[in-house]
């Protein structure tokens, strides 16, 4: 039986022959390429007779572990936070855990994106813990607790641990999510598009909201062949339509509009842009 060769090597690589019922060892060298964590990798070995005749090939699933010198779990953590809910600080809590003899790793340092907003409490933990194919030692419990700012609609930031060891590089922990504003327009711009001037044109705009005071909206500036008004589709939802009476323009044209909505009277101001193309059927 004729073997594809198994390991590449440089210049013209000639295949291997094994007599039936003979064996052969397979050496295999894995590079982590200076990488952490669960590596999966598959090796296929390819056969054929003396004849010339195809075999099933073989496959060979090679798991390994490559253990960091300090683990965390989980190493990244997802929200979907409510506007309304970020009175009070956001909290999560990472277990940092090792294979280490004796106390493992003190921590020199932990450092986040989030500056100031960010407080955290390491607590010594006991235990085990299971992260990707070992069982490791729980060291510490990282407890995370941090504000947002309620006007952004998403967040990404890290918090970096630096452990107290000359050759142990520092590990990040990601938090990152959305936040869903207590109420909010559909869409940050309106376009008109017309083939003469005097034509109306309608655009609709819907308006969430979540708490009964927040139902208010309504248009508080915009040019004079602009027109709104304001009807409710149900508890929760209301629409503002928006009526242009297109005006005279050659090409392209950019005004802006202004929505005042909620208890808080927040105000949007919008982009709106004309476009007045000649029909050239008409002409």
């Amino acid at each position: 039986m004729t073997v594809g060769t198994v390991v590449p090597s440089e210049g013209e690589t000639k295949p291997i022959k094994i007599a039936p019922g003979e064996s052969m060892p397979i050496h295999l060298r894995i590079g982590t390429a200076l990488g952490g964590g669960e590596k999966i990798s598959h090796l296929q070995i390819q056969a054929q007779t003396l004849d010339g005749r195809d075999v099933a090939p073989a496959e060979l699933v090679v798991s390994t572990y490559i253990m960091v010198p300090l683990a965390l779990h989980p190493e990244s953590s997802s929200f979907l936070l409510h506007e309304e809910d970020l009175s009070a600080p956001v909290k999560q809590t990472v277990v940092l855990a090792d294979l280490w003899p004796g106390d493992g790793l003190p921590i020199k340092s932990i450092t986040s994106t989030l500056g100031d907003n960010l407080h955290y409490q390491l607590v010594p933990a006991r235990g085990e813990i299971g992260i990707g194919l070992r069982r490791l030692h729980k060291r510490y419990n990282l407890e995370l607790s941090f504000m947002l700012d309620p006007t952004i609609t998403a967040f990404d930031h890290t918090v970096t641990i630096t452990p107290d060891h000359p050759k142990v590089k520092p590990v990040e922990v990601r938090l990152l999510g959305k936040i869903i504003p207590r109420c909010h327009l559909d869409t940050d711009s309106i376009t008109f598009c017309g083939t003469k001037p005097g034509e109306p044109i309608v655009r609709r705009i819907e308006y969430h909201y979540r708490d009964p005071s927040d139902r208010e909206i309504r248009l508080v500036k915009a040019p004079s062949w602009l027109k709104g008004s304001v009807s409710e589709v149900r508890d929760g939802l209301k629409v503002l339509m928006l009526t242009c009476t297109l005006p005279e323009c050659k090409g392209d044209r950019a005004e802006q509009v202004c929505v005042e909505y909620g208890r808080d009277k927040k105000r949007s101001v919008l982009p709106i842009f004309v476009s007045c193309q000649s029909d050239s059927r008409s002409e």
